[in-house]
């Protein structure tokens, strides 16, 4: 979707292998066709003007680039600072990478917080008496 004519947007959706594509629309008719493609799924708004700010604002995700107006920098999530739109390939795998890594880490952090702290105690506390009574741990240390 887009606000340039549809010679240009035709090209730019067939180099990007886009079926669906929208020329000439108005900011609000944009607007618009954020808001009724978010109630069904996840949005991405790519813009670079103040006649796109309202729709990047209204998409899950809005992006813009880093040569364009202030007011569509400031209603974007994520800014493209070289310009390029193929850095916008970078940031998805990036923002993938990065969820991947989250969730392996809490993973890890649940996993050791149930069952790291006993072994880590039991083996610590070993030569000190220490042991499991009634569901509470007790530790009878003779120093």
């Amino acid at each position: 979707m887009s606000g340039d004519n549809s010679q240009k947007t035709n090209d730019t959706a067939d180099a990007l292998q886009i079926a669906h594509r929208n020329a000439g629309l108005l900011p609000e008719e944009k607007l618009a066709a954020i808001h009724a493609l978010s109630s069904k799924d996840v949005t991405a708004m790519v813009g670079d003007g103040i006649n796109d700010a309202p729709a990047l604002t209204a998409a899950t995700v809005g992006i813009s680039l880093g040569d364009a107006t202030q007011v569509a920098i400031q209603s974007a999530e994520v800014i493209l600072l070289k310009g390029k739109l193929a850095d916008l390939v970078s940031a998805h795998q990036l923002s993938l990478r990065t969820v991947a890594t989250i969730k392996q880490n809490l993973f890890w952090a649940f996993f050791l917080q149930c069952n790291g702290n006993s072994f880590g105690s039991t083996r610590l506390f070993k030569s000190h008496d220490c042991r499991f009574h009634d569901g509470i741990f007790r530790c009878y240390c003779d120093w």
